[in-house]
């Protein structure tokens, strides 16, 4: 993509997970070995489920869908096991029943978000990381997460903090 596009410092971290129904009984990715997994085709989350299945780290049959409403429809039919993207989009998932779904525990990627810029910019890159730098080293930036992301029950982890504390270097 950066061949397109350029992108800001980081802002946000998540990591690829699996959500299935509550009552298949899979508490971990070891148990998904032959299970069908949907996965959005071309997404980053399809290339490292991807990329762990060709290693032999992972063993499922990925399952390439179009949409996460598609993802959803297939894993409530049972036409699929799980359905594989961002946690944080997981959780957010319209299923007919959320007491019915669960999100396993691994984190299977690393999946870093940043903001997108015009390529070849510079100056614009400059300018948004170094407001980006002042929000995250004024503190502020915990306050805005816990303002979007606690209603729902998140909390910055680890990873995010090291993000908003890297994030805070000078430009």
């Amino acid at each position: 993509r950066m061949k397109d596009v350029d992108f800001s410092s980081v802002i946000f971290v998540e990591t690829t997970g699996v959500l299935v129904k509550s009552s298949a009984g899979l508490k971990s990715a070891v148990d998904l070995a032959g299970k069908k997994i949907a996965v959005i085709g071309g997404t980053t989350n399809e290339r490292a489920l991807a990329n762990l299945v060709k290693s032999g780290k992972f063993s499922a049959t990925l399952v390439p869908v179009k949409s996460r409403e598609e993802s959803v429809s297939a894993l409530e039919s049972g036409s699929v096991d799980a359905y594989a993207s961002d946690k944080l989009l997981l959780m957010g998932a319209k299923v007919a029943d959320p007491k019915a779904v669960t999100i396993l525990p691994d984190d299977l990627s690393f999946e870093p978000y940043a903001i997108v810029l015009p390529r070849g910019d510079a100056n614009l890159r400059l300018a948004v990381n170094t407001g980006l730098a002042g929000v995250y080293g004024s503190g502020q930036i915990v306050q805005i997460f816990q303002k979007w992301f606690s209603q729902i029950g998140l909390r910055p982890g680890p990873l995010m903090m090291s993000v908003f504390t890297l994030g805070a270097l000078p430009e």
